[in-house]
């Protein structure tokens, strides 16, 4: 469950980017991005078979993933502007991010859910088109669970 909840959460790596000071990040962002699984690596394994983010224009975002135990998960979640605590919908009663900018191409979000939480870093590349995100999420005791490198496209 914990895994679950942690996968869930990084998942959301790419809201990270909707705030990178690109020439427009906003519409960078914007559209589909997809989980390449091969470029990808999970800690502990095994990591979700695959991830879809579909990103509006005013940054909410619709996320559906498929687990490795067959499992769907369809989720959304509202911008989080400024390092706003924001709900989100779909992974559990009290899951919340927030979200901060560190430069123009690397932002950090804090996760929360029941399970622990989670501190994810995403770096947007330079071209646009491909946002790697690192995950470190941990039990409510602060004990490491997870250590995850994400790789996502654009489509």
């Amino acid at each position: 469950m914990l895994k679950t909840a942690i996968s869930i959460v990084s998942a959301l790596l790419l809201s990270v980017a909707l705030a990178a000071q690109t020439t427009n990040p906003e519409k960078i962002m914007v559209g589909t991005w997809k989980l390449n699984v091969s470029k990808s690596k999970f800690n502990p394994k095994p990591g979700p078979t695959s991830v879809t983010a579909i990103v509006s224009e005013d940054g909410s975002m619709e996320l559906k993933q498929e687990m490795a135990d067959g499992k769907s998960l369809d989720w959304t979640m509202p911008p989080s502007k400024d390092g706003a605590i924001v709900p989100i919908s779909g992974a559990g009663d009290d899951a919340t991010y927030s979200h901060k900018v560190i430069d123009q191409w690397r932002t950090e979000d804090h996760w929360k859910t029941a399970g622990g939480a989670t501190v994810g870093k995403g770096t947007l590349s330079k071209d646009g088109k491909t946002l790697t995100y690192v995950s470190v999420g941990t039990t409510p005791q602060g004990k490491t669970v997870t250590h995850d490198v994400q790789v996502f496209e654009k489509q």
